[in-house]
């Protein structure tokens, strides 16, 4: 039997002076489902917004999310707030990110925050380090924030903390 493959994705964006604005849509058809079978595509729409201040050297953002993962119990939104600062040749992040419960199962959400430092050494090269903490609600799948199958977090109702250092080289011919 044939099946409903068919994937819409747009998104629009706006740029005006210090302000940035996009929306996007996406709805991907239920892969192997025959078609005529009522089951419910994913769908996700995102809204976000950024504010440039100090000369360009400072932002703050933030992102609204919606996801229905088909079905009626799957349905969770998040949000994500961030702000970076340049200072001569080094930067700094922070961010937070939120996902509410999923469906009706209470409890089931997780929070995300991070920090970022970064060092310019060149035009081509920089250093970096990186620290966060993921919490997990008692009743929340181990993938929140795209982090599959536990890899990060091993078990709903627990948090962990992260830190990477790193070096970014940009070998293109700009």
């Amino acid at each position: 039997p044939k099946t409903d493959q068919n994937t819409i994705a747009m998104a629009v964006n706006y740029k005006q002076g210090p302000i940035e604005l996009t929306g996007a849509y996406s709805s991907l058809g239920e892969k192997g489902v025959p078609v005529g079978t009522t089951v419910e595509d994913d769908v996700a729409m995102k809204f976000g917004g950024k504010f440039f201040f100090m000369d360009n050297q400072a932002w703050v953002s933030a992102v609204y999310e919606d996801l229905d993962s088909g079905g009626t119990n799957n349905d969770r939104t998040g949000l994500y707030v961030a702000a970076l600062m340049k200072m001569g040749q080094s930067t700094i992040g922070i961010g937070y990110a939120l996902a509410d419960d999923e469906g009706t199962t209470t409890d089931s959400g997780a929070n995300l925050v991070q920090l970022q430092l970064k060092h310019n050494l060149s035009k081509s090269t920089g250093v970096f380090a990186q620290f966060g903490s993921l919490s997990l609600d008692k009743n929340a799948a181990t993938d929140a924030f795209g982090l599959r199958n536990g890899a990060f977090v091993s078990a709903a109702d627990k948090s962990a903390t992260y830190m990477g250092v790193g070096i970014v080289t940009d070998f293109s011919s700009k």
